[in-house]
C-alpha cells in the first residue's frame, strides 16, 4: 500500500512540473539583452576647396614686398590640415593663402576670427601673383604671437563676407619650455615662471622670479 502511494505522489509531482511554465521552474531565466556594436565614426572634415593652399616661410626669411612676385618655393612650410583643422608651427616671417586665378575668385577674402564669436579681427584681399591669387598674412599674432599656442578660425569668403570655406586654425610654437613649479608654462616672452605666493625670507628664491626653465626637446 505504501509503495502504491509513493508511486502516485511521484506521478503527481511529475505532472505538476510538466505543466508549470518554465519561468516558474527553479531559478527564473534572465535573458541578456544584446549590446549594440558601437562603430567609431571618423571625424568629419570639410574638404579643401580645389586649388586652396596655405603655407608659411620660416622666421627671418626674406619675402617679396610685392605680392605679384610671390611664388611657392621649396622653402614653403605647409600648414597641416587634418581633423583638427589647420595647424601652423612657427614662428614665421609671413604666411600665404593661395587660390586659383579664376574670375569668380577675384574678389574673395581671407578672414581670421578668434573664439569669442566677434567679428573677424584680420581680413586680407587676394592679389594676382606668379602662381594664382595670393593673400598675404603677416600680422604678428599669426606669424609670431607672444603666446605658446593660439586658436583661431580661418575663412575663405566671397566679396559679401559669406563663408565659402571655414576651418579651425591653431598656431603653436616649434619648441616648448619645461613646466614651472605650479604646472603652468612660463611667460612666453620672458620665459620666467610666476613667483611662489608662500615665499619666506629663508627661501632661496625669496624676492626673485623663478629661474628661466631649460627648453625641452618635446
Amino acid at each position: 500500500m505504501k509503495k502504491a502511494i509513493a508511486i502516485f505522489l511521484f506521478i503527481g509531482m511529475f505532472i505538476v512540473v510538466a505543466f508549470t511554465p518554465k519561468s516558474q521552474v527553479g531559478v527564473n531565466m534572465i535573458r541578456a539583452t544584446p549590446t549594440p556594436t558601437m562603430t567609431a565614426s571618423e571625424p568629419e572634415i570639410e574638404p579643401l576647396p580645389d586649388g586652396f593652399e596655405f603655407w608659411c616661410l620660416e622666421a627671418g626669411t626674406v619675402f617679396p614686398k610685392d605680392t605679384a612676385l610671390v611664388q611657392k618655393g621649396d622653402d614653403a612650410i605647409e600648414a597641416v590640415y587634418d581633423e583638427n583643422g589647420f595647424t601652423i608651427t612657427g614662428p614665421f616671417s609671413v604666411c600665404y593663402v593661395q587660390i586659383p586665378d579664376e574670375g569668380q575668385n577675384a574678389d574673395n577674402l581671407v578672414a581670421i576670427y578668434d573664439n569669442s564669436n566677434s567679428a573677424a579681427w584680420y581680413v586680407r584681399k587676394f592679389y594676382q601673383s606668379e602662381d594664382g591669387l595670393v593673400a598675404e598674412l603677416k600680422h604678428s599674432y599669426i606669424v609670431d604671437p607672444p603666446h605658446w599656442q593660439l586658436n583661431y578660425r580661418i575663412e575663405l569668403q566671397d566679396d559679401n563676407g559669406e563663408a565659402l570655406f571655414s576651418a579651425p586654425l591653431i598656431y603653436q610654437r616649434n619648441w616648448r619650455a619645461k613646466l614651472c613649479w605650479n604646472g603652468k608654462m612660463p611667460n612666453p616672452v620672458t620665459y620666467l615662471c610666476e613667483r611662489q605666493q608662500d615665499q619666506h625670507p629663508w627661501d632661496a628664491w625669496y624676492g626673485k622670479p623663478m629661474p628661466t626653465p631649460i627648453p625641452s626637446d618635446d
